[in-house]
Formats: structure tokens, C-alpha cells, sequence
């Protein structure tokens, strides 16, 4: 499983060209250098510090401004697993039924994707109690399916760590 999202990272066409960058590069590339690439391979080239890799997958160090808040590495997800990965973030917690802040928190531990915050608060189903003591959950619908678009295998995160 780690082979194939290994594969995903480096074919990702978002992440393909950092995950190459960083391979190749201990330094950060120059500006010019990067001109013409996306607006997220400029940004994490601005946060090249940040970046690691870790058995061939690529993680992106985020340090807490929180205190007591520990530093994680956060792994770059394919955009063909977003959906996947919002999926599961809210099944580790649905038992005890935490909603958006626990998996918002849940996925800024593990993972890291450019749009990770609005794609979470977007696709996580909300809850509220009614009158008479029924709990109603809503999905809020979002085009998470239109943007992910690609169809690549799965692969559990839990083998991810």
C-alpha cells in the first residue's frame, strides 16, 4: 500500500512537481526557477524547511503556534484521496460523535492538502438536537466529488501512521 501512495504523491498533478523538487533539491529552488509552476508548489517552495521526506512519501512539518499543541508531520495527500481521507477522519470519530472541530483537528494532524480546512467544514455532517430530543444529522453537500474527479485505488491511513 505504501508503494502505490508513493505513486499517487509523485503522479498527483498538484504534488508531482514539489515531491520532484524536494528529491532533488536540498536547497530551495530560486524563484525563477519555479516561475511558471502552480500556486501551491510556490508556496510550499516557500515553506521548504517544512517539507520531508519519510520513506519516500513526502510530509510537510506544521508547527503549532498553540501552546502545549505537540508538531506533526502532516502527510501530502493525492487529490484523488481527499474524499477518502474526510471520510475517514470523521469515522475515527463519530463514535463519539465530535463533528467538525474534533475532525477538523483530526485531519490537521495527519494530513495536508491546500484546501484541507474548507474541504473538512464542507463534507463533515452537522448535528443538532430537536425539541422533542432527536438528534437530526445534515450532509452539507459540497463538490468535493467534482473536484477530486480522478479515480485512484484506495489505500487505508492507517498504514500511513
Amino acid at each position: 500500500m505504501r508503494e502505490s501512495l508513493i505513486e499517487l504523491q509523485r503522479s498527483d498533478p498538484e504534488l508531482s512537481r514539489i515531491v520532484q523538487l524536494r528529491l532533488t533539491f536540498t536547497v530551495r529552488p530560486k524563484n525563477e526557477e519555479i516561475e511558471g509552476e502552480s500556486e501551491l508548489t510556490k508556496k510550499l517552495c516557500n515553506n521548504w524547511d517544512t517539507l520531508e521526506v519519510h520513506d519516500d512519501l513526502m510530509y510537510r512539518k506544521f508547527v503549532s503556534k498553540r501552546s502545549g499543541k505537540p508538531n506533526v508531520l502532516e502527510l501530502l495527500v493525492p487529490s484523488c484521496q481527499v474524499a477518502e481521507i474526510l471520510r475517514q477522519s470523521h469515522a475515527w470519530t463519530v463514535n463519539g460523535h465530535f463533528g467538525n472541530k474534533r475532525t477538523l483537528d483530526q485531519v490537521q494532524r495527519r494530513f495536508y492538502w491546500s484546501t484541507w480546512k474548507s474541504d473538512t467544514v464542507s463534507n463533515v455532517p452537522s448535528s443538532k438536537v430537536t425539541s422533542s430530543g432527536i438528534v437530526e444529522t445534515s450532509y452539507v453537500r459540497s463538490s468535493i466529488g467534482e473536484m477530486v474527479g480522478l479515480h485512484c485505488s484506495n489505500w487505508s491511513t492507517s498504514e500511513v501512521g
